[in-house]
């Protein structure tokens, strides 16, 4: 990264924000696009920033590299344009790049189709509470992009990283890689399977025999993806198995890395917290040397991300949980079987091309009783048994559904908000989505 460049930025969202910072801050001239012209703003002081309409790009100054922000598919065209004149990357490959050459950090990456930003935030919390000099972020909501740890010196870096990321890396290579999972997801932005798989796959590219992957046993994604894996492989498993890893029996976190028992881990188990998450994050936190007491500590000590499993408040004896993070069948899923009994479900919104079959049976199984609200009710609720269709209601709005699920819990019931679905039917987001559920609640 010595030559010198000019850096286009396509997309002045909050993954590319602190690197146009970092860039300018360093003297380098900087092109920007972004289809709202008014984030152009926050950088109008610079006289070595241009902010640029999609026409300028061609006609941009060589050698350019161009960073393109997550939401931006590969085949978009101001991808293709970019491609034409210069260098195309990922922010989390420039961030990489960057902090190879300067101060080679250890750097452990986390994907997975869910649970990715609950298990960084507790991964780093763990590596802080250890008094590590240590950094984590990405696409967690509170908490830091990727690209603020280029103004740290931090020893470890702790990155929850999308598909979509991984998509445009080239050199990105991860000291530690963990698969959370891999389900059908994203169906809006990949063509098939395959492509969306070949993404996540990505977080393991570049690795060698001397780099680590940890991998979930239970999930057959996971299992199919190991078999193209280069670097040493340790896996993660609520059941008991034979192999490298962590796995969970008679409540507790059994942690082997050569055929013998290294580690036993009373882990500490919270409804909320997903049980595969504290395997894996107990698994990396041992590898990168952490103690069975600062891992338990940890996790102890940690209280979860806003909309993920969240604890919002009991009622008259009523605990309400808001989970609008899940926005997928196996999100879904999962939140429903953390709870040791049924639960009064909330659920609904716009799909993404999901089958609905992939709903039934933890609707059928793990709910006492189901409100539906959003785009997908009629058509989820003719999906429904006959025998759950009557104890099932259609809301026409989320405070309907709050007010009703109310009136049918009894003391020690669970009100759980878990949509399953994307919430741009009735909101801004999956957050301004939480946030009305939660101040809903707060209302009762």
């Amino acid at each position: 990264m010595k030559e010198k460049r000019n850096f286009l930025i396509l997309g002045l969202g909050r993954a590319t924000t602190p690197i146009v910072k970092f860039l300018l801050k360093r003297g380098e001239m900087v092109f920007g696009y972004d289809l709202i012209e008014e984030k152009k703003n926050q950088f109008s002081s610079s006289p070595n920033f241009t902010f640029i309409s999609s026409e300028m790009i061609s006609q941009l100054p060589r050698p350019i590299v161009a960073i393109v922000s997550p939401g931006i598919a590969e085949n978009n065209p101001l991808v293709l344009s970019a491609q034409e004149i210069g260098e195309v990357v990922s922010d989390v490959e420039f961030i990489y790049q960057v902090v190879r050459e300067e101060r080679r950090p250890m750097i452990v990456a986390i994907t997975g189709t869910n649970g990715k930003s609950t298990t960084t935030a507790l991964l780093g919390s763990i590596l802080k509470m250890a008094k590590r000099k240590v950094f984590f972020g990405g696409n967690l909501a509170p908490g830091k992009p990727a690209g603020c740890c280029l103004f740290g010196k931090d020893e470890i870096l702790v990155f929850e990283v999308s598909s979509f990321q991984l998509e445009k890396i080239k050199e990105f290579r991860p000291r530690v890689a963990i698969l959370l999972n891999i389900q059908k997801d994203h169906l809006d932005r990949y063509l098939s399977w395959e492509d969306y798989f070949g993404a996540k796959r990505n977080i393991f590219r570049n690795q060698t025999e001397d780099d680590i992957a940890i991998l979930n046993y239970d999930d057959p994604g996971s299992r199919m993806m190991a078999k193209e894996i280069r670097s040493k492989i340790f896996w993660f498993s609520s059941k008991r198995k034979k192999f490298p890893g962590i796995y969970w029996q008679n409540g507790k976190g059994l942690i082997s890395l050569s055929g013998k028992r290294e580690m036993t881990l009373r882990l500490p188990q919270k409804e909320w917290l997903n049980l595969e998450n504290i395997l894996a994050v107990s698994l990396a936190a041992s590898l990168l040397g952490i103690t069975e007491k600062e891992i338990i500590n940890g996790i102890k000590n940690f209280s979860g991300l806003p909309h993920r499993m969240e604890f919002v408040r009991k009622v008259r004896g009523v605990s309400f949980v808001n989970n609008s993070m899940a926005t997928n069948p196996s999100a879904f899923a999962s939140s429903l079987n953390s709870f040791s009994r049924p639960v009064i479900l909330i659920a609904g919104g716009k799909n993404k091309g999901f089958s609905l079959k992939e709903y039934l049976k933890p609707i059928e199984e793990r709910s006492k009783f189901l409100i539906l609200i959003g785009e997908v009710k009629e058509k989820l609720y003719q999906s429904l048994p006959s025998a759950v269709r009557k104890r099932t209601y259609l809301a026409n709005s989320l405070r309907e559904a709050v007010k009703e699920a109310f009136l049918r819990a009894r003391r020690n019931d669970i009100v759980l908000f878990s949509p399953g679905f994307s919430s741009f039917d009735m909101f801004r987001d999956f957050i301004d989505r939480g946030n009305s559920f939660k101040k809903m609640v707060r209302s009762l």
